[in-house]
């Protein structure tokens, strides 16, 4: 068989549809042009300064830093992958759009890079003065999840919202497994 993927996908392919003469062939090729293109798009990104604290296997603490700078520099800023509750979940990460839906406010995602996954989470920021339960679905983009309010959306000019320094506390919690893929 021959299976490819492109650009990190994360669709599942079935061991049928890969095995070649009872194996697996794994490569990676790289093209100049999409080197270049990586490049572009690396400088494009805001530069994000960041940590991610993990605590059992339910919790994790998302702090960034200079938020003021990352809405001056506007785009989507995604958090370092992690797993929650079991390996088999796939990666997570968390997602803050600066200026939605309003300029002062930002909106939070939870995301799972498993297209069929649904976990009902909880957002916090501001030690709970924003906080929300939702599920999150996989392969859904931010502009959707807004729209469907699976999102917490924050105002950052609120009191205790931003930490003394500046920075925003994102807390994320696994409530549930809602579904997993079969």
């Amino acid at each position: 068989g021959g299976v490819e993927r492109r650009a990190g996908a994360s669709d599942f392919a079935r061991l049928e549809d890969v095995l070649v003469d009872g194996g697996v062939e794994v490569g990676v090729s790289l093209d100049a042009d999409g080197a270049e293109s990586s490049g572009a798009a690396a400088a494009a990104a805001p530069a994000v300064q960041q940590s991610l604290q993990l605590t059992g296997l339910q919790l994790a603490e998302w702090r960034l830093f200079g938020v003021d700078a990352l809405f001056k520099q506007g785009g989507l800023v995604s958090s370092p992958p992690f797993r929650f509750h079991h390996v088999l979940l796939g990666d997570m990460y968390l997602e803050l759009v600066p200026g939605a839906p309003h300029p002062e406010h930002c909106a939070l995602f939870f995301r799972c890079r498993v297209p069929t996954m649904r976990l009902r989470v909880k957002l916090e920021v501001g030690g709970g003065s924003f906080s929300k339960s939702f599920e999150a679905v996989g392969k859904s983009s931010w502009e959707t999840d807004l729209k469907e309010s699976r999102c917490l959306q924050v105002n950052l000019s609120a009191p205790n919202v931003l930490e003394s320094d500046g920075s925003v506390v994102v807390r994320a919690e696994l409530e549930e497994v809602a579904a997993i893929p079969a």
